[in-house]
C-alpha cells in the first residue's frame, strides 16, 4: 500500500490525496468486515447502511464536499458508478453473511465475485484519477 500513496501523493492537492488514500484503504478493509460477519454472524454495520454509498466518509466527500472543478473529471462519474455498485456488493455479501448464509457469502466476496471486480475498478479509477490531478 505504500507505493499506491507514493504514487497518489506525487500529483495531487492535499484534499483529494487524502480523500482517495482514505477511499482506498477504506474500502479495502470491507472484506475483512464482511468475512468477519460471516464468521461470527454479527456485525456492526446494518445492511442498508451499507448499501447507501453516501454513508461512508468518502461517499459523503464525493458526493457533497467535492469541488465543482473535480466533478469535471472523467473519473469523477466512474468513481461514482462504481462506488455505489461496491457498496450494493457489500450489502448483498453481508446481508448473506448476517443470515447465515456463510457459503453464499463467502462466494460474495470471492476472488471470482463481482464485488471483487467492483473492488479492483474502484481502487484502480481512483489511482488513475489521483494520478490525473495536478
Amino acid at each position: 500500500m505504500g507505493e499506491v500513496t507514493r504514487t497518489v501523493t506525487r500529483r495531487c492537492t492535499p484534499v483529494i490525496t487524502n480523500e482517495i488514500n482514505a477511499a482506498i484503504k477504506s474500502h479495502n478493509q470491507w472484506k475483512l468486515k464482511i468475512l468477519t460477519a460471516i464468521a461470527t454472524g454479527k456485525s456492526e454495520f446494518t445492511v442498508e447502511k451499507v448499501k447507501n454509498d453516501d454513508q461512508c466518509q468518502f461517499g459523503k466527500w464525493l458526493h457533497k464536499q467535492i469541488t465543482p472543478k473535480d466533478q469535471k473529471s472523467p473519473f469523477y462519474k466512474q468513481a461514482i458508478d462504481l462506488h455505489a455498485k461496491f457498496h450494493k456488493q457489500a450489502a448483498k455479501a453481508l446481508e448473506l453473511a448476517l443470515a447465515g448464509k456463510k457459503e453464499a457469502a463467502n462466494q460474495a466476496v470471492s476472488s471470482e465475485s463481482e464485488y471483487n471486480n467492483l473492488s479492483f475498478q474502484l481502487t484502480k479509477t481512483l489511482m488513475r484519477w489521483a494520478w490525473e490531478i495536478k
